[in-house]
């Protein structure tokens, strides 16, 4: 959730836009809702990066960031490995 305002703080909205599709399908996967102040943070992270990017290339990037396994997102690497 942290990382769409934290990226659009930095001024990267492409980043900020691909987290706010991510958390959105997060919650929704869940069947929740963002806290209130949660969902303001990412309200303005999403005002922010459609200013920026413009509504096209919002949608088009927050869409890619909803597709995202969770894997994907956090770089990580899942294994079954002994010791791991």
């Amino acid at each position: 959730m942290a990382a769409s305002p934290l990226a659009s703080a930095q001024g990267d909205h492409l980043l900020a836009a691909r987290m706010v599709g991510f958390a959105d399908s997060a919650f929704a996967a869940i069947g929740l809702v963002p806290d209130p102040d949660d969902a303001e943070e990412l309200s303005t992270a999403r005002a922010a990066a459609v200013d920026a990017l413009g509504d096209a290339r919002f949608t088009e990037t927050c869409a890619k960031g909803a597709a995202l396994a969770d894997t994907e997102v956090f770089g990580l690497t899942w294994t079954d490995a002994p010791g791991r």
